[in-house]
Formats: structure tokens, C-alpha cells, sequence
């Protein structure tokens, strides 16, 4: 099955929502960078990373979601706008505006980065995983 980047970014949104760490697994392998604003170090590496990173994720968050607005492909790159939104296991609600890209290697996935400001947003993690 040929892998695209707006695939692969449908896919990820949609393991995100499902809380879904073995879908995330089917993503990931050990040389895919993720770069994410809400978990240190910001730039995880590797299936190893992402996945601690995101289970340590789901760990704090009720729930969490990315909704968007339409996928845009250019050659081996997709970009998305559209929303994230999650909610904290205290009952806090967040919803932040993102930006989101997919990048391929020829049928892999070499990249997913997600743009949003971060600055006054508590971390999900406040260690750095691994």
C-alpha cells in the first residue's frame, strides 16, 4: 500500500483521537522526526520517543483532538490548518489554532510538525522523555 503525506497526516489526527498508541506505532518508525510544541524536547526522534511521549500525553489529557480545516499536498508535503483542542484531566479546556506538516521520503514518512504557540500553554510533560 502506498503511503501518502496527506494520508499519513489523516492518519496521525486520527490516532491522536482514538488515544490510539498502536496506530501512532504504525506511523513511526526509528528514523521519523515529530516535532511537537506541547512535550519536551519539542523534537522527539524515532517510534521509542513519540510513543513514550504521547502515552505520557494521554496520560494527563481526558482528551485531545485535531480538526482540520482541509489538506493541502505539494509533491511529497501536505500542510493543514485547523484547530487542536484538548482538555486536562482537572476539567481545563484548551483550543489553539495549528498548523500542521507532513513530510515524505519516497512512500515513508519522514516527518510530522505541528505549529502552535505554545508560550503561556502548561506542557504536557515537564521532563524530557527518554
Amino acid at each position: 500500500m502506498k503511503t501518502s503525506a496527506k494520508s499519513s497526516l489523516l492518519a496521525y489526527c486520527e490516532a491522536i483521537k482514538a488515544r490510539d498508541l498502536e496506530s501512532l506505532a504504525s506511523l513511526f518508525g526509528d528514523s521519523v522526526l515529530l516535532e511537537l510544541p506541547f512535550i519536551k524536547p519539542h523534537r522527539l526522534f524515532g517510534s521509542t520517543e513519540i510513543l513514550a511521549a504521547h502515552q505520557q500525553a494521554f496520560d494527563n489529557l481526558e482528551f485531545v483532538e485535531i480538526d482540520s480545516d482541509g489538506i493541502a499536498v505539494s509533491g511529497l508535503f501536505a500542510v493543514a490548518e485547523g484547530e487542536l483542542r484538548y482538555r486536562w484531566k482537572t476539567g481545563e479546556q484548551q483550543n489553539r489554532q495549528l498548523g500542521a506538516v507532513a513530510e515524505m521520503k519516497g512512500d515513508e514518512l519522514r516527518r510530522i510538525s505541528l505549529y502552535c504557540d505554545a508560550r503561556n500553554a502548561r506542557l504536557w510533560s515537564d521532563t524530557t522523555i527518554m
